[in-house]
């Protein structure tokens, strides 16, 4: 039996992956840790521990956040800034900001629709928010 740490992109991903039907093994699930990691682990059928983790704001998930609000709403986005784990507050220069928050593959679908609900009756409130569920995540993962 070994062990073994592997520093990737997307430990959330890398977690998916390998907790996917038909991987032999046990896969933990990846959790924030004090040192500012996402880390996870996997004990393969030799019982060796593979442990994994990335930075916890992988910037790619950032220009896929960017790209997708371009996109979807058609402005330019002139800075984005964490406020939180998942939180963005979006300026653009066309307009007040935005704040955007963004959901784990993992999430599930029904405490999504709730919080989008509540993102629409800020907006109805005239005021900016939205809600990024998971199924719009999909569009960011190109």
């Amino acid at each position: 039996m070994a062990e073994t740490y592997l520093y990737v992109e997307d430990a959330d991903a890398l977690y998916a992956e390998w907790s996917a039907p038909g991987i032999g093994g046990i896969t933990r699930p990846v959790g924030d840790t004090p040192y500012r990691l996402r880390d996870g682990s996997h004990v393969d059928t030799d019982g060796n521990l593979i442990r994994f983790g990335s930075p916890p704001y992988p910037a790619q998930r950032w220009s896929r956040l960017q790209a997708h609000l371009e996109s979807t709403y058609g402005t330019p986005v002139s800075n984005l800034t964490e406020l939180d784990r998942g939180v963005y507050r979006i300026d653009r220069p066309d307009g007040p900001s935005w704040v955007a928050r963004q959901f784990p593959m993992s999430r599930l679908a029904g405490g999504v629709v709730g919080l989008e609900a509540a993102a629409r009756g800020v907006t109805e409130a005239h005021q900016q928010a939205e809600a990024i569920a998971a199924r719009a995540q999909a569009a960011w993962s190109g």
